[in-house]
């Protein structure tokens, strides 16, 4: 249950002052926050005789937590939402389809609610209660705190990447280079994270070998779907700002890997605020033998 006994949360919503959006914020939006313990506003339901865009800054500014819906890509939207992560606001991003929020911006938490305001409504109110719990513990907001490169392709959370792997002949095992870093630009404490992998089900066996553990142990694992493995690393580790660390997965299957698609695997980065996925194709490519020393020119005569 909310405290209501002191000051509630102020959530900003940012959204096109068009019709067509009221019944989301006023039968989706400004429930879920109600039910979460916060209180919502457009700007436009404001009275003030500031200038709108200083109005929009100065509330930007005070507001516990912001919500963004990027349906249209409307500008004003765009520029408002740009300002709130500057300003180092945590910000929630909706949209109707995955489409409507631009690539630089897929990082950051979003729920993609297909206009389905039922749907809409039951999933904000979860992630108005985690940002602000979060927000409140001094955690990191659920914004992406990291950076995960595999096999040397950076990948981005929610999309899938493409990812190869040079494999020799009756190789029974992939291997996934994976690098996480901490950018220092929003955080400036360590990260304390868990690397897992997502792998089709025939991977029944991974073993991980990283920087801050020798081996290669055997990692802890649980179905968990129809065709899906989730293998957690044993040892959890803390990445400084600007800092990294590295840990490679080896996929064993049952019996030689083939060449090509060997389906979609997932690279999961526990938090203390949450999960965040790395999903990626992986395909295996024949290994290229190094070249033989050429032969030696002949002897002049």
């Amino acid at each position: 249950m909310p405290d209501i006994t002191g000051p509630r949360p102020f959530v900003l919503v940012l959204m096109p002052f068009d019709p067509a959006f009221d019944d989301e914020y006023k039968l989706a939006i400004k429930p879920a926050c109600e039910s979460a313990g916060a209180y919502a506003e457009r700007v436009d339901e404001q009275i003030s005789t500031d200038n709108i865009l200083e109005r929009i800054y100065h509330q930007i500014a005070r507001a516990d937590l912001l919500i963004a819906e990027m349906t249209g890509r409307n500008v004003n939207v765009l520029y408002e939402t740009g300002y709130a992560h500057a300003r180092d606001r945590p910000v929630i991003l909706l949209a109707q389809n995955p489409d409507d929020i631009p690539a630089e911006l897929r990082n950051f938490p979003s729920i993609i609610h297909h206009g389905r305001l039922t749907t809409l409504r039951s999933e904000l109110e979860q992630e108005v209660r985690h940002t602000l719990a979060a927000t409140r513990e001094g955690e990191p907001s659920s914004t992406v705190p990291v950076e995960v490169t595999v096999n040397g392709v950076k990948l981005t959370a929610g999309d899938i990447g493409a990812v190869t792997d040079d494999i020799k002949e009756e190789q029974e095992a992939v291997e996934l280079q994976v690098v996480i870093r901490n950018e220092p630009l929003r955080l400036v404490k360590p990260v304390d994270l868990q690397i897992g992998l997502i792998t089709p089900l025939r991977f029944a066996y991974v073993e991980s070998r990283s920087s801050w553990f020798e081996g290669a142990p055997q990692c802890e694992d649980i179905v968990i779907g129809s065709d899906a493995r989730l293998h957690v690393a044993r040892e959890p580790c803390a990445i400084l700002p600007g800092s990294w660390n590295r840990i490679s997965f080896f996929a064993w299957a049952k019996g030689p890997l083939p060449l090509g698609d060997l389906g979609t695997f997932t690279i999961r980065v526990f938090t203390t605020s949450g999960f965040f996925d790395f999903p990626m194709t992986v395909t295996t490519i024949a290994k290229v033998p190094p070249p033989s020393d050429p032969p030696a020119p002949p002897e002049p005569e």
